[in-house]
């Protein structure tokens, strides 16, 4: 009885370090693919980055533009009555 018990322990045994191998070649091959999506993960958060201050140059544009439009505006009217374009004249009008 010693030596089948010995024989089934020495089995189990090898079984076991079949399948711990087994696991550890999956887990490497895990571990590649999360190391390779950390770095395309990383790549994503640089565009959204640059976007993101993109939007914010493009904010402080709308700002400035919010404040000049009417500026602007006024300038042009006060020109055209200058020159007798007056508000509701035909453009081709001479």
């Amino acid at each position: 009885m010693t030596e089948e018990w010995q024989k089934e322990v020495t089995r189990k045994l090898q079984n076991g370090d079949t399948r711990m191998t087994a696991i550890e070649v999956s887990l490497k091959a895990n571990t590649d693919v999360t190391a390779c999506m950390a770095a395309d993960m990383a790549t994503i958060r640089e565009v959204l980055q640059a976007g993101k201050a993109g939007l914010k140059v493009l904010a402080a544009l709308g700002a400035v533009a919010r404040w000049l439009a009417p500026i602007i505006t006024v300038g042009g009217l006060v020109w055209a009555i200058i020159h007798g374009k007056f508000p509701g004249d035909s453009i081709t009008k001479g």
